[in-house]
C-alpha cells in the first residue's frame, strides 16, 4: 500500500492527508511500514473489511 499512489488511484484531496490517516493507523497498530511500503498487521484484516463492506 502505497498512500501516494493510493491517493491517486481513489482521488484523495491531499498527499498530507494520506500521510497522517497512515501514521495514525501505524500508531494504533491496525498497519506496519515495512521498508517502502505498509501493509495490515493482521492478515485476516482487509477480508474483514471486504466481508464488511459488501454485507
Amino acid at each position: 500500500m502505497n498512500p501516494f499512489k493510493y491517493g491517486t488511484v481513489y482521488g484523495l484531496l491531499s498527499v498530507s492527508s494520506t500521510q497522517r490517516a497512515m501514521k495514525r493507523l501505524v500508531e494504533l497498530g491496525i498497519i506496519e511500514k515495512m521498508e517502502d511500503r505498509y501493509t495490515f498487521s493482521d492478515p485476516f484484516f482487509p477480508l474483514y473489511l471486504r466481508l464488511r463492506t459488501f454485507a
